[in-house]
């Protein structure tokens, strides 16, 4: 019932459609093989523990369970932690690398950018176009490029320039073609010379590179420098920008040649006023269903670029799920272990009263034990958490430093959880009356 209750939202976190087929006999074959098999496992260990009791000491009422049943008990307690202390950990620093990706500078502006893809109908008109959008009054600024900002792929080994040391491998570099003004409209920092202006005819011949694109090429005063490649020649650089992403923080930032090429462009980029988009987009519609017969389609470049972070907000969200029900299941575990020991020391509990122990102290001692297990997880599961974590955030070539106040925070969190399931057993044995702890039959 609970599965079937909690599908479409399982389904709407994971991008799913997953469902469950009533009409399907394997599903209750399966259902009774999974009852027979837990009634079995359930009913085994009490019936051996049964089993071995020898009938004169129980029936003088002496009969106590051996070390080996305590160890087992606590063990699987453990290990329900074990678990949970793991699975907790991971969600922070999930969490964590997800706040640190989503708020990292990307050197970039990203904001009321939309971006609109042009179609084989639309693409031959893209000039005209062009100058038809930046009519439209809600509009910023308004060019094109070839890439989308969030997974620019394709590289080439191809480029020469002016004082390339033969003997080095050639390096690879990624190609972005853009109109004039994208660069300015984007906010990517110049480091060394200027961007593409049309002041400039040549500069439809003219590079410019990113910092890595320098590094790459070993040119120390790169402005000025003859490039060429695919068998353009006469162009040189004429600007080194700062390096900005273009592709996920899953990929460190490679060297960049960009062309300005307004012809070689395929995405329209524009920059709306605030609190205008809604009418910027009917605009482009209106101008796309102008040149073109196929569906008018866009994109927001913030969501584009968060969407590159899809699956790991579904281990966010589903991870989290799953850790409560991890730590709920690991707390009843808890919670029979505490009442289970509790009702074997009521008359201890019952002595040390008469005796003048007060319930803070009753409580301490009882708790003790169980703050020995929440330790010994915690022992086992830092390290495997650790592990497992940090080879995950390795998949980021941007990413946090694994620390550890983020297992402090998930230990205390932990603790507080089990100390709260335990309380009530425990203070309901601390408090309860010495006369009906030790009387008899």
């Amino acid at each position: 019932l609970f599965a079937k209750l909690s599908m479409p939202f399982f389904n709407d976190i994971a991008s799913k459609q997953l469902f469950i087929d009533f009409t399907d006999p394997t599903l209750y074959i399966l259902l009774g093989g999974i009852t027979l098999v837990t009634a079995f496992f359930s009913g085994i260990y009490p019936a051996f523990f049964l089993s071995s009791f020898s009938p004169i000491t129980a029936l003088k009422g002496i009969q106590k369970g051996n070390t080996g049943q305590a160890i087992l008990r606590k063990s699987l307690v453990t290990v329900q932690f074990c678990l949970c202390m793991i699975m907790v950990a991971g969600i922070i620093v999930v969490y964590l690398q997800l706040e640190y990706v989503q708020n990292k500078n990307l050197g970039l502006d990203k904001e009321n950018i939309v971006y609109v893809p042009m179609d084989l109908e639309s693409y031959p008109h893209s000039k005209t176009m062009l100058a038809e959008i930046e009519k439209i009054a809600d509009i910023k600024v308004v060019s094109s490029a070839s890439g989308d900002f969030s997974s620019m792929g394709g590289s080439t080994s191809d480029p020469n320039w002016e004082g390339r040391d033969e003997i080095t491998s050639r390096p690879w570099f990624s190609i972005l073609d853009v109109n004039f003004g994208l660069l300015k409209m984007l906010d990517i920092q110049v480091k060394e010379g200027r961007l593409f202006d049309r002041g400039f005819a040549s500069d439809t011949l003219n590079y410019i590179i990113n910092e890595e694109a320098a590094m790459a090429m070993g040119l120390k005063d790169p402005i000025g420098k003859k490039l060429s490649f695919w068998g353009e020649e006469g162009g040189k650089v004429v600007g080194v920008v700062k390096n900005f992403h273009f592709n996920s923080l899953h990929s460190s930032i490679k060297p960049m040649i960009i062309r300005c090429r307004p012809t070689n462009t395929e995405y329209f980029y524009v920059k709306t006023r605030q609190g205008k988009t809604t009418e910027t987009l009917a605009h482009l519609k209106t101008i796309h269903q102008q040149f073109s017969s196929l569906p008018f389609t866009y994109h927001f470049l913030d969501q584009t670029i968060e969407q590159a972070y899809a699956e790991e907000q579904k281990v966010q969200k589903l991870g989290g799920i799953f850790a409560l029900l991890a730590i709920f299941i690991s707390c009843l575990g808890l919670f029979g272990l505490a009442a289970f020991a509790a009702n074997q020391r009521v008359k201890e509990i019952a002595i040390r009263k008469v005796l003048g122990a007060n319930v803070l102290t009753l409580f301490g001692m009882l708790t003790n034990d169980f703050l020995k297990i929440i330790f010994l997880s915690s022992v086992i599961a830092i390290p495997i958490s650790w592990y497992l974590m940090n080879r995950w955030v390795q998949g980021f070539a941007f990413h946090i430093e694994i620390q550890w106040w983020m297992y402090g925070l998930a230990g205390s969190a932990i603790l507080l959880i089990a100390l709260l399931t335990i309380s009530s057993q425990t203070l309901k044995v601390a408090n309860r009356s010495p006369i009906q702890s030790l009387r008899t039959e």
